[in-house]
């Protein structure tokens, strides 16, 4: 399970690939427009199918859990997304 950590200096969208096959993402939230990093198990190859070949994620990248795509597509984290999307309370 990847770690969401938000960063405080801005640095441009991408990826930052590491010998061991993972990667350090770079997205910026479309819920809260902060910049997030997460370290997910992504290879150049992997990254370059979905992100230029503009394969389907699920298919370029099926390893991932849902919320770690979700992450590369729209930025957001786990939480953000269930704040965004959480119901009210039943009164």
């Amino acid at each position: 399970m990847a770690t969401y950590t938000p960063l405080t200096v801005d640095v441009p969208e991408g990826a930052t690939f590491h010998s061991d096959g993972t990667a350090d993402v770079f997205k910026r939230s479309v819920f809260s427009g902060k910049m997030h990093v997460a370290k997910l198990p992504i290879s150049r190859e992997q990254w370059d199918a979905w992100s230029i070949s503009r394969r389907l994620i699920q298919d370029a990248l099926p390893h991932l859990s849902r919320s770690e795509r979700e992450f590369l597509m729209s930025g957001a984290t786990p939480t953000e997304w269930d704040n965004a999307f959480k119901e009210p309370d039943d009164e």
